[in-house]
This record gives structure tokens, C-alpha cells and sequence, in this order.
């Protein structure tokens, strides 16, 4: 059996420590692989995982439930346990500082991402609604009348990538501020300088929050198929 125990009980950093068991168990054997000592083959059979809504005792708990509770080709299961620490009211205070700044840095680089798609946002819409009016167009007045709806409104569905100069068709792709074709972002450099900013103080609030103290751990695991 599979067992692997995320030192938090925020799915957000479970969802994290699993893809980075995902990425040990692809390329088992380096010798960077930190999570190499939890994977064994027929890992890759699990698939992912479902968050079990159950607070357990202790970690030997967590593991027990988890053998009882899985099988084979039925992918893994996470569950919280009590890692036997009681968080003094000064560390509990230091957890909700850190979980409040963390927030923040979320919304922080939500609100910056959000002003700097806007302006595609605006033009996806108009791209759907131009669709709309020449599908319609078609079925109603035949295929001559669709240049007439279609041809005044395509500079406003088009946007263009500062990096490698393609032209998407927001209609067709949904982009936030990544390329689809050159996977680099489309916005000019200067203009990303901000999201940047607030992506780096959200990762560094992240680490912060990972190490606050805290007196419930999660386990997942399950059975592999060999």
C-alpha cells in the first residue's frame, strides 16, 4: 500500500505534494527525486485522489482507514488526522496572521491578473456574441448576408501577441495572458511587470504559510494495482 503524509491539512498544499509525488514517480531514480522513498511501482495506477470529509486521531489511524478503505484501480484517498500538537494561543494567532497574509497575496494577484486581461475578457465576449449573429445570419438570410455581421467586428475579436506576433481568434481560444501557440505571455513585458510582482509576493506568502504552525496533518494513499 501507498501511504505519503502532507505536513498541513490545506488541500491546496495536498494538491501540491501530489503533483510532486506525480513528477518523482515519473522520473524515479533521479537523484533529486526528494519523494523517491514514497513511490513504488503501480503508483501511476492511482490516478488521483478524493478528500475523505473525516478528522482521524492519529497518523496510524489515518493509514489503518486508508488500507481498509481502498482498492485496487479505485484511485487514492486523503484524510486529516490530530498530529498530537496543541497550538498554544500564541501559535494559533501566528497561523491566522499567516493564513490572513496569505489571503491577501491571493486576492492581490487575482485583482492584478483580472486588470490585465480585462481588456481580453472584452474582446472574447464580442467575439462570442459576433459568432452568435452570423450563425444566425446564415440560417436566417443565407450565406452572402454573413460578411455583413462577420467582416465589421473581426478587428475586435482578434488579439495579437507581443511575443511571436500571432493572431488569435479569441472565439476560438480562451487565454488569460498565456500564448496558445508560443506559451509565453502576450502581453508586452511591461506591461506584466506588476503580475509578476504580485505572483512572487504570492509564492513567497505561500512558503510562509506552509510553515505555520499547526496541529492537523493529512494522509494519502491507497492500493496500487501492483
Amino acid at each position: 500500500m501507498f501511504a505519503h503524509t502532507v505536513q498541513d491539512d490545506d488541500p491546496a498544499v495536498l494538491k501540491s505534494e501530489w503533483r510532486k509525488l506525480q513528477r518523482a514517480h515519473t522520473h524515479v531514480g533521479e537523484e533529486d527525486s526528494d519523494y523517491e522513498q514514497d513511490i513504488y511501482d503501480g503508483f501511476s495506477s492511482l490516478g488521483g485522489y478524493s478528500i475523505i470529509n473525516k478528522k482521524l486521531k492519529s497518523e496510524e489511524e489515518a493509514e489503518d482507514y486508508i488500507e481498509k478503505n481502498t482498492k485496487k484501480w479505485e484511485g487514492a484517498i486523503a484524510v486529516k488526522f490530530a498530529n498530537g500538537k496543541k497550538l498554544t494561543a500564541e501559535e494559533k494567532k501566528k497561523a491566522k496572521e499567516l493564513t490572513a497574509a496569505y489571503k491577501k497575496a491571493i486576492k492581490k494577484r487575482e485583482r492584478v491578473h483580472s486588470k490585465l486581461t480585462r481588456g481580453i475578457a472584452k474582446k472574447r465576449a464580442a467575439a462570442e456574441k459576433t459568432e452568435e449573429r452570423y450563425r444566425n445570419s446564415i440560417y436566417a438570410f443565407g450565406a452572402p448576408s454573413m460578411y455583413k455581421v462577420r467582416a465589421p467586428a473581426e478587428k475586435k475579436q482578434f488579439h495579437k501577441c507581443a511575443q511571436c506576433n500571432s493572431t488569435l481568434n479569441l472565439y476560438f481560444f480562451t487565454i488569460g495572458e498565456m500564448c496558445p501557440v508560443c506559451k509565453s505571455n502576450v502581453f508586452p513585458k511591461e506591461k506584466t511587470q506588476e503580475l509578476e510582482k504580485a505572483k512572487e509576493e504570492e509564492s513567497a506568502a505561500f512558503k510562509e504559510y506552509c510553515n505555520r504552525p499547526k496541529d492537523t496533518y493529512i494522509m494519502v494513499g491507497g492500493i496500487a494495482a501492483c
